[in-house]
């Protein structure tokens, strides 16, 4: 089989490892003297086994595996301006098939009170994987995570076509945003975004994604707000015509809170796509767009189940139609002791080919994790990880699973 690392690396993990640590360690320093800048460095070491780590339909795919995960996070807020810096690099060696795998991320957000009825924000993100449909779980392997909040469909879907191809795939992304209150009950959000996504072996299809969206917040009651998006982006794929063109998104919904901590957030609407097609002229199409959650969280429990659908642009597929839903629930069930378990399904289909019909054969992707964690001394937990993982093929291929179980142990520096 294959040994999948990869010479051309645009950023050696050893190299982002040394930065995000001594800028966190660098941060517990400063925070020691300044009550406003608050550092963290978690170190999680593991062991694991997997049945078929990247869903590859071969035959002998079993392997175990050490780990190394670290993440550093820096906050600083002085009340009127917010800066948040945060990463992870996971290191996998395995002892057959694989080799050494890494998954790298880095997160820069900031926001400032421009005034007393405007924030501005803005962020900036990397990230490269060879599996970016399991990573996302993976990459948090440790530490148990809140239940995140939904985005709109068009930045917070996975890509569902580089599933199970072991490519390493790097992502560049960053967004400005301005928040304007007009009056106690009207709000409106402008956001300026930009994707670049480059497959490192050259077999998928590079491209770029800009736009931005238009939000419009009216609240009709003390429980009870009505909102609006808009947006609009242009993708290009780089080097061909063909899937080239605009992505409309149209959404309306409301923001109702149920009870103290049941809060439903819907909105549906209709994305158009107007795209270039290989034998000349454009597909226009009219789709359905989604964006659903509803989340119970309390100070030691938190449930959420979320679902989305629009379209946009992915490395193998063109520009696609996904759709995902999923579940989470945390609980704090002692001091000590906290469990997590995590769902999550997609589907993805091609609005227009832009290679030969069978070169994009993910369809469906099926995800589950448990997590349980237990503080041992404080700063150093104990973790066992089971997971699963499972890719149906649209050619009618055999569909392939992982199965994976994971133990290790974190230690955390810093504030808590």
């Amino acid at each position: 089989m294959m040994n999948k690392n990869d010479p051309q690396r645009l950023v050696q993990p050893s190299t982002l490892l040394f930065l995000f640590s001594a800028v966190a360690c660098l941060s517990l320093n400063v925070g020691e003297a300044q009550a406003n800048t608050r550092g963290n460095l978690v170190v999680s070491l593991s062991g694991k086994g997997e049945s078929n780590r990247f869903l590859i339909d071969e035959g002998n795919t079993a392997s175990l595996a050490v780990s190394v995960l670290v993440q550093p996070s820096v906050t600083i807020d002085d009340q009127t301006t917010r800066f948040d810096l945060d990463g992870s690099v996971r290191i996998d060696q395995y002892t057959k098939h694989y080799g050494r795998s890494e998954t790298i991320a880095a997160n820069m957000n900031a926001q400032t009170r421009a005034g007393q009825h405007t924030i501005l924000a803005a962020g900036a993100r990397f990230s490269s994987s060879s599996d970016g449909f399991q990573d996302a779980l993976l990459s948090s392997s440790g530490v148990l995570l809140d239940v995140p909040e939904t985005q709109l469909p068009a930045i917070g879907l996975p890509d569902v076509s580089a599933a199970g191809l072991q490519e390493r795939i790097d992502t560049f992304s960053a967004h400005a945003q301005l928040d304007h209150v007009f009056s106690p009950r009207d709000r409106v959000g402008i956001v300026a975004y930009g994707t670049l996504e480059n497959d490192r072996r050259l077999e998928g299809n590079d491209f770029s994604d800009l736009g931005f969206q238009f939000s419009f917040t009216r609240q009709l009651s003390a429980q009870t707000s009505l909102l609006t998006v808009a947006g609009y982006s242009r993708v290009d794929f780089r080097g061909q015509e063909v899937g080239d063109g605009s992505i409309f998104t149209s959404l309306i919904g409301i923001d109702q809170k149920l009870s103290e901590n049941l809060n439903l957030k819907a909105q549906a609407g209709i994305v158009y796509t107007n795209l270039a097609r290989l034998e000349g002229g454009r597909d226009k199409k009219v789709g359905l767009a989604i964006d659903l959650s509803l989340c119970d969280r309390t100070s030691r429990r938190g449930i959420c189940v979320s679902a989305a659908r629009n379209a946009l642009p992915t490395s193998f597929g063109g520009v696609t139609t996904s759709s995902a839903i999923a579940a989470t629930y945390d609980q704090q069930i002692s001091r000590n002791t906290r469990i997590l378990v995590s769902g999550q399904y997609t589907r993805s289909n091609s609005i227009i080919e832009i290679s030969s019909p069978n070169s994009v054969d993910a369809r469906e992707t099926f995800l589950a994790l448990a997590k349980y964690s237990h503080d041992l001394f404080g700063r150093i937990s104990l973790f066992i990880s089971p997971k699963y993982a499972r890719l149906e093929r649209r050619s009618g291929a055999r569909s392939t699973s992982n199965y994976s179980a994971e133990l290790g142990i974190s230690f955390s520096f810093g504030a808590k």
